[in-house]
């Protein structure tokens, strides 16, 4: 709260005058943060490509404040702008046809996948890979290092998939090809 209030130039006691605590400062943060950019308006291109999106809306908007997720997640903080992503996440998923039970379960999974890869590319920004005497015998490897990455398209890849294969695991009925 000091470092705040010395970038503010106010005391910290100001500051108490409209936040009771860390958390509460934190929560604006994570509102006026998500509240940067509207959400997604839903097309008519179907339940999928609004899902598709909202993902990359949500990449976008914690790629652009890191620090400001993990402190959601330090404080544990809901906000109205939070829940009603969550709210309108799990809508989306509702839209498939999938039983309620499964809709909500694959906007869970869903949404815990897409944040770890938002996650992991923000950690890939600062990674180096192994040198070529590390990668001396391994073709395999030193070629998957080589490759061109292109964050945006390996993003949008892995979140088609994620949604793909978690509807397509719910609509198969037991016994019916789940292993």
């Amino acid at each position: 709260m000091k470092a705040v209030a010395d970038a503010l130039a106010v005391t910290p006691m100001a500051l108490y005058h409209h936040v009771d605590n860390k958390a509460d400062l934190v929560a604006l943060m994570v509102d006026k943060t998500i509240r940067e950019n509207p959400m997604p308006v839903p097309s008519n291109e179907g339940w999928r490509e609004n899902l598709l999106a909202l993902a990359r809306w949500s990449r976008d908007g914690m790629s652009a404040h890191p620090a400001v997720g993990q402190l959601q997640l330090r404080y544990r903080v809901w906000t109205p702008a939070s829940l009603a992503m969550g709210e309108h996440w799990v809508s989306l998923w509702q839209q498939s046809g999938l039983e309620s039970d499964a809709a909500v379960e694959c906007a869970l999974l869903s949404s815990i996948a897409i944040l770890g890869m938002v996650h992991e590319e923000m950690h890939l920004q600062d990674f180096e890979p192994p040198d070529e005497s590390q990668l001396g015998l391994l073709p395999n490897l030193r070629s998957m290092y080589r490759a061109k990455f292109e964050p945006g398209r390996a993003f949008d890849v892995l979140v088609r998939s994620v949604i793909e294969g978690l509807y397509t695991s719910s609509s198969v009925g037991p016994g019916e090809g789940k292993r």
